[in-house]
This record gives structure tokens, sequence and C-alpha cells, in this order.
């Protein structure tokens, strides 16, 4: 249900559902549960997405730790809580913490799905992003450069088109 408000605007509805999605979670499978985890992250995109990237924090950072303790560190599970944290750590202002973050996410999706797969695309996007901030300017653009093969010929929304060629 959050997830729908989200793609609908309605942060309050979508807060309030995740909220609640958070507490029957934590009561039925506990604080440590990867399906805590899940609903963690899933509160900290609702968060992020509604442009409160600060308030998001601690959702994905929570959300990691169960995942990395539950499942173990280099689970391709870890991967999106820890692209989420990055893109929060990233637009609160610190490049250098997101770089980090974005790359160890980058690793374990390329584990899991192989480079160049389509999933890459968004860690490359937000590296190249992270890269530029700090004035990287060649490893920013090889950063692009891989996000546009990973999207490669597919049908993409017009708006993920003109994010990669604006910051080419």
């Amino acid at each position: 249900l959050s997830d729908l408000y989200t793609r609908r605007g309605r942060w309050a509805d979508a807060e309030a559902a995740g909220r609640r999605s958070l507490e029957l979670f934590e009561r039925e499978f506990g604080p440590e549960h990867p399906r805590t985890a899940m609903t963690l992250n899933n509160l900290g995109t609702v968060l992020a997405t509604a442009q409160r990237e600060r308030e998001a924090l601690p959702y994905f950072e929570r959300s990691v730790a169960i995942y990395e303790k539950t499942l173990g560190p280099d689970r391709y599970d870890v991967a999106w809580p820890l692209h989420g944290l990055a893109v929060a750590v990233f637009v609160t202002g610190d490049p250098v913490r997101a770089e980090a973050l974005f790359r160890r996410s980058l690793a374990l999706t390329e584990k899991a799905l192989a480079p160049g797969h389509v999933e890459t695309a968004p860690s490359h996007t937000w590296l190249g992003r992270c890269l530029l901030a700090q004035g990287r300017h060649g490893e920013a653009i090889a950063a692009l450069e891989q996000a546009r093969a990973a999207w490669g010929d597919k049908d993409l929304a017009p708006v993920r088109v003109g994010e990669g060629r604006f910051l080419l």
C-alpha cells in the first residue's frame, strides 16, 4: 500500500502505511528479521522519495545492518538498501562516503547478476554523480558510460535517458 501511495505522490499516506507495516513486521517477526529490514528499506525509500533524505538515513542504516547480521554482508539483499543509503548520504552532502557505499552496492550487484547487468546502471549513474561532485571528471565519465552501456537498448523512461545524457 505504501508503494502505491508513493507512486501517486501521497507522501503522508505512504509514510503512515510504511510505519504501520513496520510495526506489524517488528511485532510478527521481531526487530532483527530480514522482513523487518525490507520494511525499513521501504520506509526509507518513501521518505527519500519525498525529499526527506535525512529522516530516511536511519531506516536505510538499520535495514543494511539487519541484512548484514542475518544474511551476511556479501548477499545481494544488502545491495538495494545500501544503494538507498548511498543516495541519501549523497543528497545530504557527503559524496565521499556515498561513493564508498555506491561502490559496495555495485560490487554486490555485479557479483550476483554480472557486470553490465541493467540493475547496475543506477549505481553507476549515482557513482558518476559522486565523482563529479568531487571534481573527478574522468572517472565520472567512465562511470556514466558504464551506466549507459548497462541501460543498453532497454525501453527506458525519457527521464532516465535525459538524466544520463545530461550527466555525460
